[in-house]
């Protein structure tokens, strides 16, 4: 199970569990940035800095992988 915790400039933290909803989150609120932890099964994979074009990113990558 994939979670994204999402830290914001505000120091607000939000979880999410696809990269859509943060993308949906970040866009509504305005974020351009954010701090993101990736855990799979409650261990941490990575941990970075995303802007709101990153998150995109990482959503259409996902699209194209799906359709190989």
């Amino acid at each position: 199970m994939l979670e994204i915790k999402a830290t914001f400039p505000n120091k607000d933290i939000q979880n999410f569990g696809k990269p859509e909803d943060l993308y949906r989150y970040m866009n509504k609120e305005g974020y351009t940035g954010v701090k993101v932890q990736l855990s799979y099964i409650f261990d941490v994979v990575s941990v970075m800095r995303m802007t709101l074009e990153d998150v995109k990113r990482w959503i259409d990558m996902g699209r194209e992988g799906a359709s190989l």
